[in-house]
């Protein structure tokens, strides 16, 4: 007998992770949208995050097979570098399943400029928002 298969909500329940304390206040959370698979930045913390958020990520690609992956950055102006270091692991994800570049949206000029500087301005495609990701896709084929 094989076990029941996650729902949708279990498994991005599972892709997602809140971090609130003494000066901290990050969510990061996943939804899957027409297949497409979006995570979503807020707040800002340089706390560590736990393994199981990337374990979550991977069962969500896994069990839920998005076409498409985009990062929603439109509530943050910075990136710490735990969460730069996570957007690195979810485009390495993306592509292991099928998902050749994840795209981000609502990056702030302060974000672009931390990209360029560390040389991965073009580990991502930017696009300028939520609207644009569907566009980019379906003119790429993808």
């Amino acid at each position: 007998m094989t076990a029941a298969q996650p729902s949708v909500a279990e498994v991005l329940s599972r892709a997602s992770h809140r971090s609130t304390g003494f000066g901290t206040n990050q969510v990061l959370s996943c939804r899957l949208t027409d297949g497409c698979l979006t995570l979503r930045v807020e707040g800002s913390s340089s706390d560590a995050l736990p393994d199981r958020l990337a374990q979550g990520v991977l069962e969500a690609f896994q069990i839920l097979k998005p076409r498409r992956a985009a990062v929603d950055l439109s509530a943050v102006q910075t990136l710490p570098s735990v969460v730069l270091a996570f957007l690195v692991y979810f485009q390495k994800t993306a592509d292991e399943h099928g998902v050749a570049k994840v795209l981000l949206f609502g990056v702030s000029p302060r974000v672009t400029t931390l990209l360029k500087m560390i040389g991965m301005a073009d580990f991502f495609v930017t696009v300028a928002d939520e609207a644009a990701v569907s566009a980019w896709y379906d003119q790429h084929g993808q």
